[in-house]
C-alpha cells in the first residue's frame, strides 16, 4: 500500500484519533494542573513530556531540578508506562501539580501521544525521566531560541552523561568541532529524546511517535521536516541548551531483546520511506553491522536467527502497511545526505568508545 505526502496528512488525522482512543486508556489519575502555575504574563507555555516506568527515586530526583526552572509558565506530564512500583503515590505526594497518564501495561512511544493530548502548551520539552536541565534557565533559553525562529520545528540540545564525568555523547554529527557562539544553532536532521523542544501543533499534525521505542526520534523527524510550510521547516542543534542524562538504565534489561527490536526498528525506518532498491541496499548495511554488534555483545546465535526473521516480518508488513511515499528529493532533503555505512560506522566506533570509558 503506497502513500503520496498528501496521504501522510490524511494518516495524520487517523492517527491524532488513534491516540484519543489511547487517551481514553488513561486511569482516572489525571491531574489537570501545571508545576508552574499560570501567570499573567503572556509567555508561551511549555509542556515537559516524559514516559516512566519503575524509577520513582530517579523520576523524583530529575523533577526537583524542572520544579528550579526560571521560565515561569511550566506544566509537567508523566505517563506511568505499566509501573508497578510506587511512582503513581510518589507523584501525588511530592507533585501533586504533576499531570499523570498512568497504563496499566506499557505502551511504549504512544504514552508520549497522549501526553501531547494532554498538554496545553506551544511547545513539548521531550525528554527521559533520568534526565534534568543542567541549568536553571534552561527552558528559558530553549523557548526564547524557538521564539526567535518561527522557521525551526524543533531543537535538540546537548546530553552529558554523567557515568562518563558529564562528557558529552550526543555532539554535532556533520563534524565534531564547532564554534562556541552560535546563535542560529547548527543544521540538524534528527532530534535527541532526552532534550528537544518540539512545536505541539506540528507534532500533532504529522501523527507523534509510532508504536515503538528506538529509532521514534528518527521517525518523527522524517515526518517533521516533510510537513508543508513556506519557508520550510528546519531542525537545529543548540548545545548550549544542555541536559543532563542519568543512564540509569546502563547494564539493566534483556541484551537480546534490546538487540532485536533495534534491529527491527532501523529496518522499519527504511522500508516505510525508502524507495525499495533503496530499502534493500539500506537493510544490507544495517544487518552487516547489526550482526557485528549481536556477536560483540554475545547475543545467542537462535536470537540472531530470531531477530533476522521477526525484522524480514518488520520489513514486509511495513511495505505493505506503512509505507510513505514521498519525492526522493524531498526524503534526502529531510533526512541528509549521509551514507548508511558512514553512518552506522559512526555510530557503533562511538559505541566502542563510550563503552570503554564506562568501564
Amino acid at each position: 500500500m503506497f502513500f503520496s505526502i498528501n496521504d501522510l496528512f490524511r494518516e495524520v488525522s487517523n492517527i491524532g484519533k488513534t491516540s484519543h482512543v489511547l487517551s481514553g486508556r488513561v486511569t482516572e489519575n489525571v491531574i489537570l494542573a501545571s508545576m508552574h502555575q499560570p501567570t499573567t504574563n503572556t509567555l508561551p507555555r511549555v509542556s515537559v513530556i516524559m514516559a516512566t516506568y519503575n524509577r520513582a527515586d530517579v523520576l523524583q530526583k530529575c523533577l526537583s531540578y524542572y520544579a528550579g526552572q526560571t521560565y515561569p509558565n511550566i506544566e509537567i506530564l508523566v505517563a506511568i508506562n505499566g509501573s508497578t512500583d510506587n511512582t503513581v503515590e510518589m507523584l501525588r505526594l511530592n507533585y501533586p501539580d504533576v499531570k499523570i497518564a498512568e497504563f496499566k501495561k506499557g505502551i511504549g512511544p504512544l504514552a508520549l501521544n497522549t501526553l501531547a493530548d494532554l498538554a496545553t502548551g506551544e511547545y513539548l520539552w521531550r525528554t527521559d525521566d533520568d534526565a534534568y536541565p543542567e541549568k536553571p534557565d534552561t527552558l528559558e533559553m530553549a523557548v526564547k531560541f524557538m521564539q526567535e525562529n518561527p522557521t525551526v520545528v524543533a531543537l535538540s540540545g546537548e546530553i552529558l552523561e554523567r557515568i562518563i564525568g558529564y562528557k558529552t555523547v550526543n555532539y554535532y554529527p556533520f563534524r565534531k568541532e564547532y564554534p562556541v557562539d552560535l546563535p542560529e544553532g547548527l543544521p540538524l536532521k534528527e532530534f535527541c529524546g532526552a532534550a528537544a523542544m518540539i512545536r505541539r501543533e506540528q507534532f500533532i499534525q504529522c501523527g507523534g511517535f509510532w508504536d515503538q521505542f528506538y529509532f521514534e526520534e528518527l521517525d518523527l523527524s522524517i515526518r517533521l521536516l516533510l510537513l508543508p510550510n513556506v519557508p520550510r521547516w528546519e531542525m537545529r542543534y543548540t548545545p548550549w541548551i544542555k541536559i543532563v542524562h542519568e543512564n540509569a538504565f546502563f547494564g539493566k534489561g534483556n541484551q537480546s531483546k534490546r538487540w532485536k527490536l533495534q534491529l527491527s526498528q532501523s529496518i522499519r525506518i527504511q522500508w516505510k520511506y525508502y524507495p525499495v532498491i533503496f530499502a534493500i541496499g539500506r537493510t544490507a548495511v544495517v544487518s552487516a553491522f547489526m550482526l557485528v554488534s549481536g556477536l560483540s555483545h554475545r547475543v545467542a546465535f537462535s536470537e540472531i536467527a530470531s531477530g533476522f526473521w521477526s525484522s524480514l516480518k518488520t520489513a514486509a508488513y511495513t511495505w505493505k502497511y506503512e509505507r510513505i511515499k514521498v519525492k526522493y528529493s524531498d526524503l534526502r532533503r529531510a533526512t541528509s545526505t549521509r551514507s548508511t555505512i558512514r553512518v552506522h560506522l559512526s555510530y557503533f566506533l562511538q559505541r566502542i568508545k563510550q563503552r570503554r570509558q564506562y568501564v
